[in-house]
């Protein structure tokens, strides 16, 4: 597992990092050093985007023939625990 955003390497890895990405509105996760213990409301993930991380978690879980997970992402949710449900 990696300790820091831009040291996501592999396709899930970076595919979780680039989501979290989109919806971070202070950081660039991909290219700064953001360490993997932070959680969504750190980065600016409230409530409302945290339910559009887990429905987008669960249609890739679901696609890849691994169950959804529940309770979904919450603000206290580390980066760490979302790049887990991705990967």
């Amino acid at each position: 597992m990696i300790n820091y955003t831009d040291e996501a390497v592999q396709e899930c890895e970076l595919r979780a990092v680039f989501a979290l990405d989109v919806l971070d509105v202070n950081r660039r996760l991909l290219v700064e050093h953001i360490p993997v213990s932070e959680t969504m409301e750190q980065c600016g993930i409230g409530p409302r985007k945290c339910a559009m991380l887990t429905t987008w978690i669960n249609k890739h879980r679901v696609s890849t023939g691994r169950p959804a997970i529940d309770p979904g992402v919450k603000p206290a949710t580390k980066i760490s625990e979302v790049i887990g449900h991705v990967c």
